[in-house]
């Protein structure tokens, strides 16, 4: 699963028409529950050492949570 902080969501400017509503929970690290905002798709670039790219689309569940990471890719 590849999640998407909510203050990340804001800081990247994005609308929030944007996301998919879904009221779901997540279990978190530590195991307790978190409420999720529902998802979004964005192209997202990924880069290797030998300096090639590849854009693909990934869906990012958001989730309104403390943390010291942007995204989370799983």
């Amino acid at each position: 699963m590849d999640v998407l902080y909510w203050k990340t969501f804001k800081k990247i400017s994005l609308d929030e028409d944007a996301i998919i509503p879904l009221d779901e929970q997540i279990v978190g690290f530590s195991g307790e529950k978190v409420d999720t905002k529902g998802y979004v798709d964005l192209h997202t670039k990924f880069s290797g050492t030998d300096r090639r790219h590849r854009t693909i689309l990934v869906r990012y569940l958001i989730v309104d949570v403390n943390t010291s990471y942007n995204a989370l890719l799983g």
